[in-house]
């Protein structure tokens, strides 16, 4: 059995982990398609109380924090890709543990900017599964932090995911400001900002036709259109079309 003040490798791992599973200090959970790990509840709670008791508790928070917030990053591209479910169930797998590294970020300031960062990646995560109020409520809170108020580009697409699930509420007069925000930053980072310019463009186009301003959606979408030209995004060429076209069926 490895000792609390031995230092664990990477493969170490595993064997240590097997050995907590023989003396069922862990249980194995294998109803999911990748097999879980869980300790025990009241070994669990033995452990916190003595992270409490050595002033751990903070210094275990911020590695859970950022482990996740990395993982969380490293992940997210790949829920707009073909194995999108599979990635799906990944992250929701681990939505318990993104959420409670999201609360202790709100109540450490100093982790603001990674909290940020954490619930930028989840942004996906609650727009296409539906977490559209819980996902509104976490960027708001986190985009609210002092320390998360630099015009970063993370803040930019922070802004961006809470505009998007905002219209998905159809509360189009709230989703104008965290829009035009991410906007101004996009545009403030120039060459390096056209991608996610030209994706609030189509967001503030959305908005425009949904308020029936039929003048000024489709202006929107025709300089989305040159931005997602100017870097070659098919994807964006394409969804920018059949938003011209909506516009045009609504104006009709």
């Amino acid at each position: 059995m490895v000792c609390a003040d031995e230092e664990l490798g990477a493969g170490d791992v595993l064997p240590a982990l097997s050995q907590l599973v023989d003396k069922s200090i862990v249980n194995v959970d294998r109803s999911q398609p990748e097999t879980r790990y869980r300790l025990l509840e009241t070994i669990r709670q033995y452990a916190l109380e003595k992270l409490i008791e050595a002033a751990e508790v903070d210094r275990a928070r911020a590695a859970h924090l950022g482990y996740f917030m990395r993982w969380s990053e490293g992940t997210e591209p790949y829920l707009n890709t073909a194995g999108q479910l599979a990635w799906l169930n990944r992250f929701e797998a681990e939505h318990d543990n993104l959420r409670a590294a999201l609360d202790w970020s709100q109540t450490h300031e100093h982790f603001a900017a990674e909290g940020l960062r954490l619930a930028t990646a989840c942004g996906t995560l609650w727009w296409l599964h539906g977490y559209a109020s819980e996902g509104r409520a976490r960027l708001t809170a986190a985009l609210a932090q002092p320390g998360a108020q630099a015009s970063t580009a993370t803040r930019a697409r922070a802004l961006a995911h809470l505009a998007n699930l905002v219209y998905q509420q159809s509360d189009y007069p709230a989703m104008r400001s965290p829009a035009e925000e991410a906007l101004t930053i996009w545009r403030e980072l120039g060459q390096a900002g056209r991608s996610g310019t030209a994706l609030v463009l189509d967001l503030l186009g959305e908005l425009a036709t949904e308020e029936g301003d039929y003048d000024r959606a489709p202006a929107l979408y025709e300089e989305a259109m040159r931005l997602y030209r100017e870097i070659n995004d098919v994807d964006g060429i394409g969804l920018t079309h059949m938003q011209l076209g909506w516009a045009a069926d609504a104006d009709w």
